[in-house]
């Protein structure tokens, strides 16, 4: 998908495209996956990178001690960066 974003880039979206569009849709808001925040509970934030990328998700721990997500961020550097 980030492919698509360049200029160069020729825009295709096929029936394989939007299946994984709509995969990824529903992964992301799943109630197992995506959390609401809550100001209760103590939060964490993990983060990564590369040259290309940088990330982030934001944790909260649960009375259980699971951490589930609750926000997540991806950025893809450009040459400054």
């Amino acid at each position: 998908m980030h492919n698509l974003l360049k200029k160069s880039a020729e825009f295709k979206f096929d029936d394989k495209s939007l299946e994984s569009v709509e995969l990824l849709k529903s992964e992301l808001i799943f109630y197992s996956i995506l959390r609401l925040f809550r100001y209760d509970l103590p939060t964490e934030l993990h983060t990564d990178a590369s040259p290309n990328v940088v990330a982030a998700i934001l944790l909260q721990k649960q009375s259980s001690g699971a951490l589930v997500s609750v926000a997540y961020h991806s950025h893809f550097t450009n040459k400054t960066e």
